[in-house]
């Protein structure tokens, strides 16, 4: 009877331990296929996974196909054949000041390189982390000679489980940055079509001084002559001596905002000193008919802002970090795995290691991450009041703009010739002297420099227009408030006494 219990007993734990080898081996398998799954998905994206998106967005809202370089600092621009070189070879235009911006710009690369970093936090957060091995080794302290050894290795479940909602926030955060790539390649572009605009505005606006002051300087030396035999006032000596000098400060003032324009619209473009020589085109096109772009443009500004569609991006991901911390308040670490220990034999088990959350229940984790959500929620709020203004502003000054620049270039300047024609057939009938017919030559110069500014705020404006359509803020105001004002000699009376 008792050799039977005895069998009977044996019989039970050599069927317990065959059940605790199976579920051991289950587990295992399990746990390998856990983590060769995660493992698959952890390689990070590739370059052309990173970059792809960012290049197609951009060559459809510009028609610019951007570069992203890894080990070239600095493109080579005077490569023959290149894309730079091609676009150097003719006179700037507002187009190929944003492509050659776009191509070789240094400050672009930067923005780019955050794409990398993305990409990483995405392979990090699909990563498994390495299994934990722990052994111990112990000697009877009663003098027998057979050691303990005691070996585990685990594998962290918790990290595994927060593979999920990490990996989401990670391919959030991946997403708004390839906004933002988009959005400061845009951006930059935005920015060398409006230093060309200014450039090319400097530029008119010194020829315009230069005629001004040749034309100040004859009329001064015109009247010294007729001063010293008796034939003017002093009094038209002076003023034609006043205004010879103001014009040569005018023209100083107007050629070193010129070059300030040059070396703005190279810096944009990514030029210094030692790069090839770049010509710009001799004046800024005709303004359109109708401002472009302009029925609503609040709306569709709203739809392609690449700032809001990065925002919602990361409100997702906030949105991931705070299940995260949930899930880790009430689970911070459970890891499985095997033990196997040797005392007069070897013996074989499950293992599990486990946190309990006593005395950390994660507050800090949920508050952090709740803070995180409301202050991108409150990102997103402010960034589509700016959205809207900078989309109304917009649109009013391109209308303020291109009204200005038709009336000067449909009313002003004709009336302005026609006046000028009508002086000259007084002037010839000696019923105009050549002070008054040089004041009036002088207005009609100052007219058709405020055409230039008013051509360039028109170009800044659609620009701006432009910008948001595609997705951007604009970065600058419409209005060049630093310019030497154009009407300079036009309050001087075209009639008077001499």
């Amino acid at each position: 009877m008792m050799s039977e219990r005895i069998r009977a007993s044996r019989w039970q734990l050599y069927r317990t331990r065959a059940t605790v080898l199976r579920l051991v081996r289950a587990g295992l398998r399990v746990l390998l296929y856990s983590v060769l799954a995660a493992g698959a998905g952890a390689c990070g994206p590739s370059r052309a996974d990173l970059f792809d998106p960012v290049s197609h967005a951009v060559r459809e809202a510009t028609g610019i196909a951007p570069e992203w370089r890894f080990e070239e600092n600095r493109p080579a621009a005077t490569t023959k054949g290149s894309a730079l070189h091609g676009l150097l070879a003719q006179p700037l235009t507002a187009a190929s000041a944003a492509a050659i911006a776009v191509l070789n710009n240094p400050e672009l690369q930067a923005s780019y390189a955050e794409l990398a970093a993305a990409g990483g936090a995405l392979s990090a957060a699909r990563s498994v982390s390495d299994p934990e091995l722990e052994a111990e080794l112990t000697f009877p302290l009663d003098g027998g000679d057979d050691p303990r050894v005691e070996l585990s290795a685990l594998q962290d479940l918790t990290q595994l489980i927060a593979m999920i909602p990490a990996g989401r926030a990670a391919d959030a955060g991946l997403r708004a940055a390839r906004k933002r790539a988009i959005l400061r390649t845009l951006e930059l572009a935005a920015r060398a079509r409006v230093a060309f605009y200014r450039a090319v505005a400097a530029e008119q606006r010194a020829g315009q001084r230069r005629v001004i002051a040749e034309a100040a300087g004859a009329s001064a030396e015109f009247a010294r002559g007729l001063h010293a035999a008796g034939n003017v006032t002093e009094f038209d000596r002076l003023r034609e001596t006043v205004f010879e000098e103001e014009a040569q400060v005018a023209l100083a003032e107007a050629q070193l905002e010129a070059t300030s324009s040059r070396e703005a619209l190279g810096s944009v473009l990514g030029f210094s000193g030692e790069d090839p020589t770049w010509t710009l085109a001799s004046e800024l096109p005709a303004a359109p008919e109708h401002p472009s772009g302009l029925p609503e443009l609040e709306r569709d500004a709203l739809a392609a802002s690449l700032e809001l569609q990065a925002l919602r991006a990361e409100i997702e991901g906030a949105g991931a970090n705070i299940g995260l911390a949930r899930m880790q308040s009430w689970l911070p670490h459970l890891a499985a795995g095997v033990a196997v220990k040797h005392e007069e034999g070897w013996t074989l088990g499950p293992a599990v290691a486990l946190s309990l959350p006593l005395f950390d229940w994660g507050q800090g984790k949920r508050g952090t991450a709740h803070a995180r959500l409301s202050a991108v929620q409150y990102r997103y709020a402010a960034a589509e009041i700016a959205t809207r203004a900078a989309a109304r502003a917009a649109a009013a000054r391109a209308v303020a703009a291109h009204e200005r620049v038709t009336r000067i270039q449909t009313k002003i300047l004709p009336l302005r010739r026609q006046l000028l024609a009508q002086a000259m057939r007084r002037y010839n009938a000696m019923t105009l002297d050549v002070f008054q017919l040089l004041i009036l030559r002088r207005e009609q110069a100052s007219s058709e420099e405020r055409y230039i500014d008013a051509l360039r705020d028109y170009f800044i404006a659609q620009s701006d227009v432009d910008q948001l359509r595609a997705g951007a803020l604009p970065g600058q105001a419409a209005v060049d408030s630093g310019a030497v004002p154009s009407s300079f000699g036009a309050s001087e009376p075209s009639s008077g006494g001499h």
